[in-house]
């Protein structure tokens, strides 16, 4: 399916197809070259390829170019398997393309067959995926790209492990008072790590939306400190607030693809002008 669309289609931001061959061990798809690689590849590592973090005018402008090729998708009744920092490819301007998509029929709403571990990192996606026979709909793209947006930002994951630390004893148990026999102890065994904490695994969404809802200023909480002062608090507030519309609990409670590119080009532009004022 994916062979056939990208045959068809050319979009600056979304990846291009340029052949495939079939071989009896499996078949492979050629793509342009991206020699930034990924969203990802920026994002979560502080490699010695990273020669300084990338500023908050180009991770907007990386989600605006994801925005145009989504809203080119869904206008074609065409959606991204997985938005996801990894599947956001760089070239050498960092001019965002799309990877990784299919075609769906828009009079039953049916999305193509799919294995049932389709999704790998499932806190990029929405209760309502489950919900509906695991089917690809524009609604869960547009969950996909809240929770990239809120990873745009804050430099971190949005998914794994969070470390709670627990009173227990070594040798695999927590103590538990009871009122019991001599000793006035239960042993409860736990699953955790050695050095005295737990691992819970964690939905960062949830903790960060209780710090930006209450007062816009805890937005700098889940900035990333690579940035350091170097961002609009107004505008990363509002951004946070349209990532935190992306990912509502309610399909029918997020915004379209259309609306999600109205808002960040009025925000870099914003940013642009404010840039310019400082600069003079």
């Amino acid at each position: 399916a994916e062979v056939n669309i990208l045959g068809q289609f050319a979009h600056p931001n979304i990846i291009r197809l340029l052949g495939y061959c079939r071989h009896k061990d499996g078949n492979m798809l050629v793509y342009e070259y991206m020699p930034k690689k990924s969203f990802a590849n920026f994002l979560f590592t502080d490699g010695p390829h990273i020669s300084e973090p990338l500023s908050w005018g180009k991770r907007l402008s990386i989600m605006i170019g994801v925005a145009h090729g989504l809203t080119y998708l869904h206008s074609a009744k065409l959606m991204c398997q997985s938005i996801k920092p990894s599947n956001i490819l760089l070239d050498e301007d960092f001019n965002a393309k799309l990877a990784g998509f299919e075609k769906y029929d828009d009079e039953d709403n049916e999305t193509l067959a799919r294995p049932a571990n389709y999704y790998t990192d499932n806190y990029y996606i929405g209760n309502d995926y489950y919900s509906y026979a695991c089917d690809v709909s524009e609604k869960t793209n547009i969950y996909s790209f809240g929770v990239t947006l809120l990873e745009s930002m804050a430099g971190r994951r949005a998914g794994g492990y969070m470390r709670t630390k627990t009173d227990r004893r070594a040798g695999g148990y927590n103590r538990t008072k009871t009122d019991r026999r001599a000793g006035g102890y239960n042993r409860t065994k736990t699953d955790r790590r050695a050095g005295g904490y737990n691992r819970t695994k964690t939905d960062r969404l949830v903790e960060w939306e209780r710090m930006i809802k209450p007062d816009s200023r805890n937005v700098k909480k889940i900035i990333d400190p690579r940035l350091e002062q170097n961002y609009p608090l107004q505008g990363a507030f509002e951004c946070s607030v349209l990532a935190l519309r992306c990912v509502a609990k309610e399909p029918k409670d997020r915004p379209s693809s259309e609306e999600l590119l109205q808002i960040l080009e009025l925000l870099y532009a914003q940013w642009m002008e404010n840039s310019r004022h400082n600069v003079t």
